[in-house]
């Protein structure tokens, strides 16, 4: 089994002021500015809890009660399908950027993401996630994009060894390199914290970057802020369409993993030649990737459900390792000759049906017009004909060939 170590917590720096929005903040947070019918926050949240944290934590200070209304109200899900815990931390005096990890270190795993929760940077979190692994203690891992222009927020200076060796101020103008928002700390960061009020950016992140202990992530991907005016109506204009991504849909035995007849446990995973790469390929193309699979084992008593979803997180931290990640698993545990009565019948899930293809599509709010599955029976291409994607038969050799040919057809 794999010895991954998953990150699963997520803070969100949610307790700005949002001053330079003038009026647009005067009864609403920055981070729940609507955008596309949303606040914006939302679009964050879906995107960290499709990429596996299950405990999102969003640090509020202006206008608290509104972030709880919100979180009354919505639920997220994992990729297994499982509902992620999202709360507030309060901040009960101003306390800076650092000072409001200060304030909830009693809560805090011993790794955790952490990310602004005035920006959105599309990059591939799990892959940065398997970045964090060579983390040593009292270190930490910070996304890195570079911009045309820098100026406004501040150029970092990255070595030789991937090291962040300084900061710039504000103003330096032409690109650059920024912090993009999102970084992984261990917990012992939070000790350098002497007094609060306190600032990551002015406090912290210098003396690490002296000390060798922050790391830079580079990654390419979307990026916007709503910090002022014109970037939060640019991301009205964007941020909905951005969110909105053509899905590679994968039949899982057979075509990811090696069918062993009924194959339900962690102990019996073996992945297809070229299964990951695919996976791999798929969303470095700006794919989502979904499993849809027929589970009639545990509709004939071979294992449970559990068992199931312990083999997708399992599948999905062999992957990880490797750069790979699976947005979203569905599957479908009943069968006409079920022996076990609760799970026997017709579901509209089981393919050929495209139940759970269009609950993906709806949960995922999928560009279904540059999607395809691909399978390794006919009854997948039919619940792909009927949802109205593209499907692609596998027969043998490397996954990823046919997933390439597939994307160049896109």
């Amino acid at each position: 089994m794999t010895n991954s170590n998953l990150v699963r917590q997520a803070v969100v720096l949610a307790g700005g002021l949002g001053t330079r929005l003038g009026t647009l903040t005067e009864i609403t947070p920055k981070p729940l500015l609507p955008i596309g019918g949303r606040p914006f926050i939302a679009y964050l949240i879906d995107w960290l809890a499709r990429s596996g944290a299950e405990d999102i934590i969003v640090s509020t200070g202006y206008l608290p009660e509104k972030f709880a209304e919100l979180f009354r109200t919505a639920a997220w899900r994992d990729p297994y399908g499982k509902p992620v815990r999202v709360t507030e931390a309060r901040e009960t005096i101003r306390a800076g950027t650092a000072g409001a990890l200060a304030l909830m270190a009693e809560r805090l795993d011993e790794r955790f993401l952490l990310v602004n929760g005035d920006t959105f940077f599309d990059c591939d979190l799990p892959s940065v996630i398997g970045d964090a692994d060579r983390l040593q203690p009292g270190a930490m891992l910070m996304t890195v994009r570079v911009v045309e222009d820098a100026g406004r927020y501040g150029r970092i200076e990255i070595g030789d060894q991937g090291g962040i060796l300084s900061f710039s101020q504000k103003g330096e103008q032409g690109p650059g390199s920024i912090n993009a928002g999102i970084s992984i700390l261990n917990r012992s960061v939070v000790d350098m914290i002497e007094a609060v009020p306190c600032s990551l950016e002015q406090d912290i992140y210098p003396r690490l970057a002296q000390a060798g202990r922050l790391i830079a992530a580079e990654r390419s991907g979307y990026f916007i802020d709503i910090g002022l005016p014109e970037t939060y109506g640019l991301a009205q204009a964007e941020l909905p369409t951005r969110c909105t991504k053509p899905a590679a849909f994968f039949d899982r035995d057979g075509v990811l993993n090696v069918d062993h007849g009924y194959t339900g446990r962690v102990e019996a995973l073996e992945f297809i030649e070229g299964a990951i790469e695919a996976v791999k390929a798929a969303r470095c193309a700006g794919y989502l990737t979904v499993v849809v699979t027929n589970q009639a084992g545990v509709a004939k008593g071979h294992y449970d459900e559990a068992a199931v979803e312990a083999f997708h997180r399992e599948m999905n931290g062999r992957m990880r390792e490797q750069g790979a990640w699976i947005d979203a698993f569905y599957y479908c545990p009943y069968h006409p000759d079920a022996v076990i009565e609760a799970y026997r019948g017709c579901h509209p899930d089981r393919k050929p049906e495209p139940g759970m293809i269009n609950t993906a599509i709806r949960d995922l709010n999928i560009d279904k017009s540059r999607s395809f599955l691909v399978g390794d029976r006919e009854t997948d291409l039919e619940a792909a004909k009927q949802a109205g994607i593209q499907g692609y038969l596998y027969t043998s050799g490397r996954v990823d060939a046919i997933v390439g040919a597939a994307l160049a057809k896109c």
